[in-house]
């Protein structure tokens, strides 16, 4: 059975061809150790689990209170439930079923060494804010199942040549990941015609000497 197509894109003679990867049990959980996340997220829910592993709150009042200090730089957490979750950092038009259930948090220490500054801009407080929002975005789409994976495939023969899986994100990041894959597909036959053409020269000037 094929998973239909949901984004295309013509490299000369290859096609790479987007597809949602619902098969995504290989993919790292961004909130585990095994993965890089800017950022803490400390949550507090009765049915799901949504902190970092390396979160160590496990009472509400003393992550509000830490969150509260000066040198920390936080951004709340909220959740909506229906027929599955989705998280995001500004909340949800709908209060029945959502709420805040956590932050997101770094502290200016741990903005400086990922840095290297000694001092916190302006320019860079927006830039740690981004990061953290995209670290929710990121988990959001880990959660929704929005996981993509591409083929790269021969236009004429129908051969798979390459594929990779694991996407975390909108499709277009996928689909331009394929694309550049077609593009050093296409590079390394060049070089490799360009070897085998020098080759055979070089071989028939030996036999004709």
């Amino acid at each position: 059975m094929y998973n239909d197509i949901i984004d295309t894109a013509i490299v000369e003679n290859l096609t790479v061809n987007v597809y949602f990867d619902e098969d995504n049990d290989n993919i790292c959980n961004p909130l585990t150790s095994e993965c890089y996340l800017f950022g803490t997220v400390s949550c507090f829910h009765r049915k799901y689990k949504l902190s970092s592993e390396n979160s160590e709150f496990t009472d509400q009042e003393d992550l509000k209170r830490y969150v509260s200090l000066n040198r920390v730089i936080s951004l709340p957490i909220y959740i909506y439930e229906h027929s599955g979750i989705t998280i995001n950092t500004t909340g949800f038009s709908c209060n029945w079923d959502s709420g805040k259930i956590g932050y997101i948090h770094i502290t200016k220490e741990e903005i400086y060494k990922e840095f290297n500054v000694k001092r916190i801009s302006s320019e860079l407080l927006k830039k740690v804010y981004e990061n953290l929002k995209g670290t929710i975005s990121f988990i959001n789409d880990y959660l929704t199942g929005n996981i993509h994976y591409f083929e790269v495939i021969d236009t004429d023969s129908e051969e798979i040549l390459e594929a990779v899986y694991g996407y975390v994100g909108n499709s277009d990041i996928c689909l331009n990941e394929g694309i550049s894959e077609a593009k050093s597909i296409l590079s390394f036959n060049t070089r490799e015609r360009a070897k085998e053409a020098k080759n055979i020269s070089e071989c028939n000037a030996i036999m004709s000497y």
